[in-house]
């Protein structure tokens, strides 16, 4: 039980937990999963940014349409992506308490109390820099539940803080639940790190998470039990991205980690699998094919003549949110209006504008417009392609592949160095452009796809908006696909994605 004394209420277990969670974002490279961390800190998470999030480069600050080009907003189209069905208002105490104990039972094989075993206290000591709502106590364990609240995403979630005074140490775990009780840590101490295991043919289903969740997807076995499911290999990494239960059972073979921030604390890394129903090749075939097969591309239109569009903006694997501005040229000597359209990863139109471009003395016709969303989007990749209006797929002049990660308001981050595809190792130079952000400081992040961290640097932004560090990037024991990731640091110590772009990670 927690000491009553109230000098101890000015000196509080948690203020020191954000502080050093703090300082854990601005030292060195993260640890890896499979070591022991004795202090609190943050876990490395792939974005989703998600949250699994899947977590691209960032919105470019956006800008000014071209003077003489027009915009006309298409009615919403006839075939929409399926939306979930909204989620509670809130979390409730017994929802968020349910949540964080199976989490913490999960991801540190603890054998926690049940929920219903919990009592109120009748006395609860508030400690300094969180609100509590409730405080719960059962077998020695002490739950400080905040109330419920909106996040700078627009999402519900209530703060919740396990601690529990051992013989010699204190176990402590601090993270959030959001309003579909899915639970996500923000930091913990004295917990036990169990040692990862083999993996060999777990038959289960892979289930989406809406955007806005903590994860983008996880695994369930026959049993029921859930893990959060990561992999760094591209191609499983794009199948697993559009695997759907309707696809049927899979088999994966890899290595199972524990302590990580991810669905119920622990995380299946694929490195091999095996579809019992579904042909892969007709999943991955989802897929938005990759920007780089026909560049620029090009489709043949009606009279023989061949078109083709390139996009500047966004970029590829920007991460964009709820409008983005398209700015690009058609070539070919095509004149005449434009279609522009966001898509899922599955093909579902989220959000479409016809636009009249501007030709110039070389035959090319620029256009620039803001595509907002008229349905939101359910996966977490896509693409922003130009048709020809009045046409299907056949009218298809161009793509550029993005990544979509909710709503963050008018914030702006965009990724400069390194370039999308670049290998890195060592020092890697990461530099950009930001504005309007809520603080001048940055986290940039070097990741693998699975969501390890292999290297952190804080960046401040210069008042032109512009930023620069260099992050120290351990060597991964193969070379494999990542991610130089940007986000910023929330007043409670979580992290909101805003820019990311792919890498080589090099030995």
């Amino acid at each position: 039980m927690m000491n009553r004394n109230p000098r101890n209420m000015h000196t509080p277990m948690l203020r020191a937990f954000l502080f050093l969670m703090w300082m854990g974002i601005l030292v060195g490279c993260a640890v890896p999963p499979s070591m022991v961390t004795p202090a609190p800190g943050l876990l490395a998470t792939p974005v989703p940014l998600p949250a699994e999030a899947t977590a691209a480069s960032a919105v470019a600050p956006s800008p000014q349409p071209l003077p003489t080009s027009s915009a006309q907003t298409f009615p919403t189209p006839a075939v929409s992506p399926t939306v979930p069905a909204p989620a509670p208002a809130h979390p409730t105490i017994t929802e968020t308490l349910t949540a964080a104990l199976a989490y913490v039972e999960a991801g540190f094989l603890l054998d926690m109390p049940s929920a219903e075993a919990f009592t109120p206290i009748t006395e609860p000591v508030t400690p300094e820099g969180m609100t509590v709502e409730t405080t719960l106590t059962a077998q020695g364990w002490e739950a400080l539940i905040g109330p419920a609240e909106i996040d700078s995403q627009g999402s519900s979630r209530r703060l919740i803080w396990l601690r529990k005074e051992g013989k010699k140490k204190v176990l402590s775990w601090l993270g959030q639940v959001d309003a579909r009780g899915i639970a996500s840590s923000m930091a913990f101490s004295g917990l036990p790190r169990p040692k990862s295991k083999r993996v060999k043919g777990l038959t289960g289903w892979v289930k989406p998470l809406p955007p806005g969740s903590a994860y983008p997807r996880y695994f369930e076995d026959q049993k029921g039990r859930r893990y959060g499911l990561a992999t760094n290999k591209p191609k499983i990494q794009a199948l697993l991205e559009h695997l759907t239960p309707e696809d049927g059972a899979i088999q994966v073979w890899g290595e199972l980690r524990y302590a990580v921030n991810d669905y119920q604390g622990r995380r299946i890394l694929v490195r091999k699998y095996n579809l019992l129903a579904a042909d892969p090749a007709q999943i991955l075939a989802r897929a938005t094919p990759s920007p780089s097969a026909i560049s620029p591309s090009q489709t043949q239109v009606p009279g023989q003549t061949l078109y083709y569009a390139s996009i500047s903006q966004p970029q590829p694997h920007d991460v964009i949110h709820t409008r983005v501005v398209v700015t690009g040229a058609v070539g070919g000597g095509y004149q005449g209006p434009l279609r522009v359209q966001v898509e899922d990863a599955q093909g579902q139109v989220l959000g479409q504008v016809q636009v009249e471009g501007v030709p110039d003395a070389h035959g090319r016709v620029h256009f620039s417009s803001e595509v907002p969303f008229q349905n939101p989007p359910t996966l977490s990749t896509g693409r922003v392609a130009v048709y020809l209006p009045g046409q299907g797929q056949e009218g298809l002049l161009g793509w550029t592949e993005v990544r979509f990660a909710g709503d963050v308001g008018d914030m702006h981050v965009r990724i400069l160095q390194p370039q999308a595809g670049m290998g890195v190792r060592g020092k890697v130079p990461v530099s950009g452009q930001a504005a309007r952000l809520p603080t001048p400081i940055l986290l940039v992040r070097v990741e693998d796809t699975a969501g390890v961290v292999m290297g952190k640097a804080q960046a401040s932004v210069a008042q032109d908006g512009t930023w620069q560090t260099v992050v120290t990037c351990r060597r991964p024991k193969t070379a494999r696909a990542g991610v130089v990731a940007v986000y910023v640091v929330r007043a409670d110590g979580g992290l909101i994605l805003l820019a990311q772009t792919p890498v080589r990670l090099q030995r």
